[in-house]
Formats: structure tokens, C-alpha cells, sequence
């Protein structure tokens, strides 16, 4: 622990603060210069301790960190108060856990826009999860584990417990794997014979605008963007309107990606996808309510063939399965298992072609013609 403690110090030492965690038995404490208590006879800032009442454990020094950095962005404000360390108030009053998800929350939204979506996903797939965690009792692997098993096993539920609690152990440093406790996805290959033709989704697409331009444009994103229908959504909705029309997905099922590429690009052009036309969607569950918009309008194939239509797309523009993969939001493994059938020896011919063409593309090392070839005899 006190490595960890060493690490903390070092960020802070390197982001100029000068506050500094230390370890005090199984508790942590902040040490700075500090202004002087109310009631002392000290008259000038000297150094002090601020005792926070957390574990010495990886929370803690999570915690710790965080409040070492709002102590010194006080003391540069000249807002720093002893009224909420003094002795006339209670340490800490807010229990370790609740303390922790606050401090993972500013992290959270450290890494992207605060938005009305982004809000939202806080609220509904993070927050709520949140909530079933006893919030005055230290948060450990074994409360994690009973709070996954509380959720029914092969549920949306399940899966939203496992993402949002291991993304907290993640940012508490707690050894806690969800893999074991999510529901096994399925391994089938995708049959390119079961998904519609790009002309086939091409009249769809126009049926739909036509009908409600609002649920076209949702149906042109998923099919121009390869998106999760959930992630309709979730992606930075101002990228799109500037030309080429990549874009970034905020949040979602594997969390933040960027450079989403559409294709074709003519789509995003002809389909007037840079024009935002999100529709108002209160639904719980996004991902349902759009395949119901499919069944209600006819629609004879589901909002994920078009993602899986994208991806033998990628293939055939000569994309990599390993950016194609990262575009999808998932692993080159699960890419390979699904859309396998592409990456055969005619896309890796089309990939090479396509190197050939490019103007900009390394070349071979000139030598100069007079140099003697390797292996050549010498004259007797």
C-alpha cells in the first residue's frame, strides 16, 4: 500500500500540487501548508494535517488523491476553510463508498462532455447500479460480488451491474473480474446470405425518411455507421455535421470510441445524415424500442443486421479487422468470430491492391547499380 501511497505522491508531485497523501497505521492523511486554525496564535501558513478518516487501502488512496487535488485548487482559489476539516466538524462525514462513486463520478465526466445524453447514461446505467451498494460501509470485491448476484444470471440487468461495478473496481484498483458473472454472447458466425444487399438497405432507408424522417435518420445512422442501436444515442451528435462525418461514441455497452467511420461515405452526403434528427425516445430500453419501430414499419430484417452489414462493408473497403473492430466497439477476437467469412484470401488480395495504389505508400531501399550482388562468385 504504501508503493500505491508513493504513486498518488508522485501524480501530485508532477501536477504541481503541493499537498501530499500520507499513511498513518491503517488510515490516510493530507500534508500541506496550510493557513492557520481558528483560534491559534500561529499568524502565518505552516505545514498540517488533515486527518480523512479512509482505509489505507486502493479506495482510499483514490480518495485521498482527490482530495488532495480540491484542497490545493482551494488554497489557489483562496477558498480554503478549515470549517469543513476543523475540529469543530466531524471528519468525513460521508461514508467511504458514497465518497468513492462522488470522486468516480468527476472522473466520469472528466473523460467526456457533459451532455443531457452523457447525463442520462450516468443516471440510468451507472447511478442506479450505484444505489445498491451499502453507501456507509466499505466498498470491497466480496459487496461487489453479492451486488452482481443479486441481478438475475442472462439479463440486461446482469450485464449492467457487471459494466457499471467493474468500471468502479477498475478506478478503485479492486481486483474484481465481471467476465465470470456475464452471460456467454453468442459465438455464431454471421452468414452474409442473411443479411440484406447495400441496395436493399439503400430503398429502406429512403421508405423510412419518407414515412418519418425522424426514425429514417436513426435507421441511416445505424446502417452508415455500423452503431449499436442503443449508441444512436450516445455519439457526439456536432462531429457529424462536419465533413467527412466521423464521429465519436460517447458511451454505451464497451464505453467511449472515436473515429467511426461511415460507409459508404456518399451515405452520410446523400442521406443528409450531417442534418441531427434524433427523435425523442423516453424508453428504458433504446435497444428494444428501435426493433419495434423495425417490426411496426415492415422493416424484413432486424436494426442489428444493418451493424453486421457494416462490418462485411469494412471488409470489403480493405479495412483492418483490428480498426474495424475498434469502429464496432468490440475485440478483434469477437470481430473475427463473427465476421470471419470475410477476411479470406480475396480481401487480403483487395487489401494489397489497394497498398499498391497508394502514392504516399514506403518504398524499397534504392541501391547503386554498380553495387556487387550478394552471393556472387568472385573471379577466379
Amino acid at each position: 500500500m504504501r508503493d500505491r501511497v508513493a504513486q498518488a505522491n508522485g501524480r501530485l508531485k508532477a501536477s504541481s500540487i503541493g499537498v501530499r497523501i500520507e499513511m498513518r497505521k491503517n488510515r490516510l492523511l493530507l500534508r500541506s501548508t496550510l493557513p492557520p486554525k481558528p483560534g491559534s496564535d500561529r499568524k502565518e501558513p505552516h505545514q498540517q494535517r488533515i486527518f480523512l478518516g479512509v482505509h489505507a487501502n486502493p479506495a482510499g488512496v483514490k480518495v485521498a488523491e482527490a482530495k488532495a487535488r480540491e484542497i490545493s485548487a482551494q488554497l489557489d482559489l483562496g477558498s480554503f476553510s478549515w470549517e469543513s476539516y476543523g475540529k469543530s466538524k466531524p471528519v468525513e462525514t460521508i461514508p467511504e463508498t458514497e465518497k468513492l462513486v462522488q470522486c468516480f463520478r468527476e472522473h466520469y465526466f472528466s473523460t467526456r462532455q457533459l451532455t443531457e445524453t452523457t447525463h442520462q447514461t450516468w443516471c440510468k446505467d451507472y447511478l442506479r447500479v450505484f444505489r445498491e451498494l451499502p453507501p456507509h460501509e466499505e466498498l470491497t470485491v466480496a459487496r461487489l460480488e453479492r451486488a452482481v448476484l443479486a441481478t438475475e444470471p442472462g439479463t440486461r440487468l446482469r450485464d449492467r451491474f457487471c459494466v457499471a461495478l467493474g468500471a468502479l473496481a477498475k478506478f478503485a484498483d479492486l481486483p474484481f473480474d465481471t467476465s465470470k458473472y456475464r452471460g456467454k454472447k453468442s459465438t455464431r458466425r454471421i452468414n452474409p446470405r442473411d443479411l440484406p444487399d447495400d441496395r436493399t438497405i439503400a430503398e429502406w432507408f429512403l421508405k423510412l425518411s419518407t414515412r418519418n424522417p425522424q426514425w429514417g435518420w436513426v435507421y441511416g445512422i445505424i446502417a452508415a455507421y455500423g452503431l449499436r442501436p442503443s449508441e444512436v444515442w450516445l455519439f457526439d451528435t456536432e462531429a457529424i455535421k462536419n465533413e467527412p462525418g466521423i464521429i465519436s461514441v460517447l458511451a454505451g455497452k464497451t464505453g467511449y470510441r472515436e473515429g467511426v467511420m461511415p460507409l459508404y461515405p456518399e451515405w452520410w452526403q446523400e442521406w443528409g445524415l450531417f442534418e441531427v434528427k434524433l427523435p425523442t425516445n423516453n424508453s428504458k430500453d433504446i435497444g428494444r424500442a428501435v426493433g419495434q419501430y423495425f417490426r411496426r414499419a415492415g422493416v424484413p430484417f432486424k436494426p442489428y443486421d444493418l451493424r453486421h452489414a457494416w462490418a462485411g462493408r469494412a471488409a470489403k473497403f480493405g479495412i483492418d479487422t483490428g480498426s474495424a473492430a475498434y469502429q464496432m466497439g468490440h475485440s478483434v477476437q469477437i470481430h473475427h468470430t463473427h465476421y470471419g467469412h470475410w477476411y479470406n484470401d480475396r480481401h487480403q488480395r483487395l487489401v494489397f491492391s489497394l497498398i499498391l495504389q497508394r502514392a504516399d505508400r514506403p518504398m524499397a531501399p534504392e541501391l547503386p547499380a554498380e553495387t556487387e550482388a550478394i552471393g556472387t562468385p568472385a573471379a577466379c
